[in-house]
Order: C-alpha cells, then sequence, then structure tokens
C-alpha cells in the first residue's frame, strides 16, 4: 500500500498498519507482519553536497512532509506492538536489476544509497523465515557495481 505526495494529510500507512495488526491479533494466526518504510522516513546515507544539504531536506520537508510524517507514525506504532512479530525494511533508492545479487542487511539505515527491486523482495522474503531482525529496522542495500541493470530497449539496438 501507498500513496503519492500530498500536501493534505496522508494516513494510509499508519492507519494501513494498524488494521493490519487488528487483523493478526483477531485471527490468532500469522504473526509476522514485514513493512517496508522509505529511506527518507529517517536521514538517508550521505551521497553528494547538493542530495544531502538541498534535494533530500527538500522532499522529507516539503513535497513529502505529509507522506513521511505518516510512514513515521507508522513506524512507530509498530514499535508499541510487542505481541506482533514485525520487522521495518528501509531499502535505499530502489532500482531495477536483471537479477537479485548478494545484498547486505544494515541495522537501522542503508549505509550504501542503493537497493536492487529484487535484492528488497528477497530479503523480505528471508525477514520470514528468521527471528534475527523482530522489532527491528533493516536495510537491504546492494552495491551496484556487483549487481546487472535490466538492459533497455536501446541496448540491442
Amino acid at each position: 500500500m501507498g500513496t503519492a505526495y500530498s500536501r493534505h494529510p496522508i494516513d494510509v500507512y499508519s492507519a494501513g498498519a494498524r488494521h493490519i495488526v487488528e487483523g493478526l491479533r483477531a485471527g490468532g494466526r500469522g504473526r509476522r507482519l514485514v513493512v517496508v518504510s522509505s529511506g527518507l522516513t529517517y536521514p538517508p546515507p550521505h551521497t553528494n553536497w547538493f542530495a544531502d544539504h538541498v534535494l533530500f531536506p527538500f522532499l522529507r520537508q516539503v513535497v513529502g512532509r505529509t507522506l513521511y510524517a505518516d510512514m513515521r507514525r507508522m513506524e512507530e506504532y509498530l514499535r508499541r506492538c510487542d505481541d506482533i512479530d514485525w520487522t521495518i525494511m528501509r531499502p535505499g533508492r530502489l532500482y531495477d536489476a536483471a537479477d537479485g545479487s548478494a545484498y547486505r542487511v544494515d541495522p537501522d539505515a542503508p549505509t550504501q544509497g542503493y537497493t536492487s527491486r529484487a535484492d528488497l523482495a528477497a530479503a523480505m522474503l528471508a525477514e520470514l523465515d528468521t527471528n534475527e531482525h523482530v522489532h527491528a529496522a533493516v536495510s537491504p542495500t546492494t552495491d551496484r557495481r556487483a549487481s546487472s541493470p535490466i538492459p533497455s530497449a536501446e541496448a540491442g539496438r
């Protein structure tokens, strides 16, 4: 679930997480929840001066202010849910890759700026088979030099 940037109040993340947790509690089964929260929810890894001092602050505090505030509310709500096993995934900037790589999982925030969508999916599935990161936020990150980007239609011409 998700939504676009808006100047109006956003609650799709926090309300959605609350409803999912209520459903898990009512059902009595399936007490594992893995959620994805933007890397801009908390300060992203340093990239360059322009991104660190202009672009990311503008996205967090102006364009995405209501969106990221709701993501923070969702995370704060989950942290109070001791009876549900949850893990928050905070990927770096997402990009397409031909296949998964030997991604790594950093505690809290990404130490590298990028995560392939394939690696994020693999990391989310892996979290369902372990209790290592229950009640924690982690960041799957991809070494872009080691992953193969999906070739564009122009590459074959």
